[in-house]
């Protein structure tokens, strides 16, 4: 015979892993980012690389660096319209837990018309 408390030990931990996993996905779900919040973030990544690229000593030429005097600044105040030109080339594979999403810059696509 099997003592009593051997009999609920089983289905209360299958019980609890259970609610902590559920508890888990749900939590998952409700902060899988939106697209709008994935182009933001994209926007921020694109702002630091671009400012990294031509606001360096030998990124721009050196007749506009004497032109431009606060490249940071004017690469900064972009910031919306490279997020909307980042949200035109991605893809976003939602697993409803996580979402998977891909920028893809030139590859057969060109990111200004003309």
């Amino acid at each position: 015979m099997k003592p009593f408390g051997s009999q609920w030990r089983f289905p209360v931990a299958g019980a609890t892993v259970a609610l902590i996993g559920s508890g888990c996905a749900a939590v998952l779900i409700l902060t899988n980012p939106k697209p709008d919040d994935y182009a933001d973030h994209a926007g921020q990544q694109l702002v630091g690389l671009l400012t990294q690229e031509l606001c360096r000593s030998n990124g721009l030429p050196m007749l506009l660096r004497m032109w431009v005097r606060d490249c940071p600044q004017i690469v900064a105040s972009q910031q919306q319209v490279l997020a909307s030109l980042a949200a035109r080339f991605t893809t976003r594979l939602n697993l409803g837990v996580a979402s998977v999403y891909t920028t893809q810059l030139g590859g057969g696509r060109t990111w200004f018309p003309g």
